[in-house]
C-alpha cells in the first residue's frame, strides 16, 4: 500500500508546493488535509528550527498512520515544511493547518500568530507552545529563547498535543 502521508522538499516554488501537497503523484487521490510546518529564512532558522521541522513531520506521520478514519482506513494527510517567506508570499494556503516553529524574531508566521493564539503550555518563560485547535485549519507556533529551548517546546508539542492536533486537522478541513 502507498505512503498515504506526502512531504517535499523546501526548494519547491509556491505553486509547486501547493500541487504536490495536493497529489504528489497523480494516481492516489488528493489528500483529506494539509499541514504546513513552517520555519523561519534566516540563517538561525535554517540551522535550528527546519531540522526541528523535518523530525517534527516524521512525528506526524508516525501518528497518521496510526489513525483509522471512520471508513477504516489511514486518511491521506499532506505535511510540507515550507519557509516564512513562502507562506506569508502566498498568503496562507487557506484551510491549511500551520504549525510555526520559531521565535518571532525569526519567522514571519510565530511573529504573526504570537499575540493570537492562546497558551496551550510554557516553561519558566523559556519557551512557549500557542494553539487553537478550533481554527478553519488550526494553528500552532512553538518558540524559545534560543535554539535550545525552541527544541523544548516542539517537544514539548509533540509529547503533550500533537494527537489532538492532527485529530482537530481531520475534523477541521
Amino acid at each position: 500500500m502507498p505512503d498515504r502521508l506526502h512531504h517535499d522538499a523546501h526548494q519547491q516554488s509556491g505553486d509547486d508546493l501547493l500541487q504536490l501537497a495536493d497529489d504528489p503523484d497523480s494516481s492516489q487521490a488528493p489528500p483529506r488535509a494539509r499541514i504546513f510546518i513552517v520555519t523561519g529564512s534566516g540563517i538561525d532558522a535554517e540551522r535550528c528550527a527546519r531540522p526541528l521541522a523535518y523530525t517534527l513531520l516524521e512525528e506526524i506521520e508516525r501518528v497518521v498512520r496510526s489513525t483509522i478514519d471512520d471508513e477504516g482506513q489511514t486518511p491521506s494527510v499532506a505535511a510540507s515544511v515550507c519557509a516564512d517567506l513562502w507562506a506569508v508570499g502566498m498568503r496562507w494556503p487557506m484551510g491549511a493547518a500551520l504549525i510555526a516553529i520559531g521565535p518571532p524574531s525569526q519567522n514571519a508566521v510565530s511573529a504573526f500568530l504570537a499575540n493570537r493564539l492562546p497558551s496551550v503550555s510554557t516553561e519558566s518563560r523559556r519557551y512557549a507552545v500557542l494553539m487553537e485547535p478550533m481554527l478553519d485549519g488550526p494553528h500552532v507556533c512553538c518558540y524559545g529563547e534560543d535554539a535550545a529551548t525552541t527544541a523544548d517546546a516542539v517537544r514539548c508539542f509533540r509529547d503533550r498535543h500533537l494527537p489532538g492536533f492532527v485529530e482537530s486537522v481531520l475534523r477541521t478541513q
